[in-house]
C-alpha cells in the first residue's frame, strides 16, 4: 500500500518496476536476462515490465558490442529523472514501512534479510528444476 502510494504519480506501476529501474540507474546496462534474473523473477514477467519500461522511454535497449546477439538495457535521461522523484516518495515509504524500529534494529533486519538472501539467491539462479527434497539435501536444511 505504501509503494503504490509513492509511485501514484509516477509511470513506475510498482516495486517491480522501480526494483528494474534502480538497478540500470545505479548499476549501469545490463542484459534483459541479467536484470530479470538479478530481480528474482520469472522470465514472462521480466519482460512485461521491460516493455513496460521502454513504453513508457525509462529505459533503451541496444546491442551489446561484445555479443551481437544479446540486447543490453540502460536508463535513460527520463528514466534516471523518474527515479530521483521517486526515491523522495519511497524514502518516506521507506521509513513507515521500517515503524517502530530504531536504527540498530533496522540494521538488524538488514542483515537478517541479506543473509537470506546470500542463501536463496544461488538456489533460485542454480536450482529452478530441482525438486524441494533434493534442494533440501543438498543445502542442508533441516526439517
Amino acid at each position: 500500500i505504501y509503494v503504490k502510494k509513492a509511485l501514484h504519480n509516477s509511470p513506475l506501476v510498482g516495486l517491480d518496476d522501480f526494483g528494474y529501474l534502480i538497478s540500470l540507474c545505479y548499476e549501469g546496462s545490463k542484459t534483459k536476462t541479467e536484470l530479470i534474473q538479478q530481480n528474482i523473477m520469472e522470465v514472462s514477467s521480466g519482460m512485461e515490465i521491460i516493455k513496460r519500461l521502454q513504453r513508457n522511454g525509462l529505459i533503451q535497449s541496444f546491442r551489446d558490442e561484445n555479443d551481437k546477439r544479446a540486447i543490453r538495457l540502460a536508463a535513460t535521461a527520463k528514466g534516471q529523472t523518474v527515479l530521483a522523484e521517486a526515491m523522495k516518495e519511497m524514502y518516506k515509504a521507506s521509513n513507515i514501512i521500517a515503524g517502530s524500529l530504531d536504527s540498530t534494529e533496522r540494521i538488524q533486519l538488514l542483515s537478517i534479510l541479506n543473509k537470506l538472501h546470500l542463501f536463496h539467491n544461488p538456489i533460485y539462479l542454480c536450482e529452478s528444476k530441482t525438486e524441494l527434497v533434493e534442494i533440501q539435501e543438498k543445502y542442508l536444511i533441516e526439517n
